[in-house]
């Protein structure tokens, strides 16, 4: 298995066909499939009776030589329509032909990293095929330059100031704090006084939830093997650029411009490692990562960091947290 944990597999499961079949690419390739070796299939009734009658423009060919696959006869049925010539192919000359393909740059220039995308000059029906893909890999790219989209029961505070809210992921954290459904939103605080302070809802998902884009988003740009995941207490950065109020029920709309991830790893109740600390790329350097240290060593007895500590992550502690330089080297 290689470094991305990706082992590469057989395209079908006809041991003789394995040596053609072998697909050593890095991740198979968006809209890619892989099948396995079955029988051809039967002659069609349609065909039959076309071939019987001499009309119609259904064309049947039976190969008996070359073309036996397993002990099975193959058949072959065309509709006597050639399709190799680009001038008159029906997608090269499609009104949407140059917008797909512009789309497609687009997409691919949000995230320019290489996941064996086809180039945009490919057959139409090749690219219009990867957009689906495309669009994913570009909102990885969104999340890592502004952080995920995420909405909270709240108002925006002076200035639309970036907020922090403090986010229970697991059982053990419930009684002290509301976590994020996979559209992004949160529910009820834990306490109506406390704005800042949410707790894990149990019919909320994980997957596709902003804290899950937001731990893609670390993995990627950090070059981590695994995501944070579920699990602790999340101190959300929060940077909203919008708000609405539906009755006595107030929303404000932004985006995770970072986060922080605190443990109780001895269960003594005591949330005192500090695990994870990410800050989306248009957000560093305006002090959110160090807000988000100080407000965890404000609410935590902050005792120890965890390792691997980047560059970065060490100049922040040596920075704002110099007594706990000696846990991060």
């Amino acid at each position: 298995m290689d470094a991305a944990g990706w082992k590469p597999r057989l395209r079908g499961s006809c041991d003789s066909h394995q040596a053609t079949h072998r697909d050593d690419r890095p991740f198979p390739r968006p809209g890619y499939s892989v099948g396995c070796c079955s029988p051809w299939p039967r002659r069609n009734a349609i065909a039959d009776a076309s071939a019987r009658s001499g009309s119609g423009t259904i064309s049947t060919t039976t190969n008996t030589g070359a073309n036996q696959h397993g002990g099975h006869r193959r058949q072959e049925h065309f509709l006597d329509i050639p399709n190799n010539d680009e001038s008159t192919d029906p997608a090269t000359l499609s009104k949407l032909n140059e917008p797909i393909r512009a789309a497609y740059r687009a997409l691919r220039a949000l995230d320019p990293t290489d996941a064996a995308f086809g180039p945009a000059d490919d057959h139409l029906l090749s690219v219009a095929n990867q957009l689906g893909s495309a669009f994913e890999y570009a909102m990885y790219g969104i999340d890592v330059e502004f952080g995920p989209f995420v909405s909270w029961r709240g108002l925006p505070g002076p200035q639309w100031a970036v907020q922090v809210l403090v986010v229970a992921t697991d059982e053990s954290a419930a009684g002290a704090i509301e976590a994020v459904n996979k559209w992004g939103r949160m529910s009820e605080p834990v306490d109506p006084d406390d704005l800042t302070s949410y707790v894990l809802d149990d019919e909320q998902e994980w997957d596709g939830s902003s804290l899950d884009r937001a731990g893609r988003a670390y993995r990627r740009d950090c070059g981590w093997d695994f995501s944070p995941g579920q699990g602790g207490l999340y101190l959300l950065a929060v940077t909203p650029y919008s708000s609405m109020s539906f009755g006595n029920d107030d929303m404000c709309y932004g985006a995770v411009a970072g986060f922080a991830i605190v443990h109780d790893r001895d269960a003594d109740g005591d949330y005192e490692s500090l695990a994870h600390l990410w800050v989306a790329k248009v957000w560093r350097r305006r002090g959110v990562a160090a807000g988000l240290l100080r407000v965890a060593r404000g609410r935590f007895p902050i005792s120890g960091v965890e390792g691997p500590v980047t560059d970065d992550g060490l100049a922040l502690i040596r920075a704002s947290a110099p007594d706990l330089i000696s846990n991060a080297e």
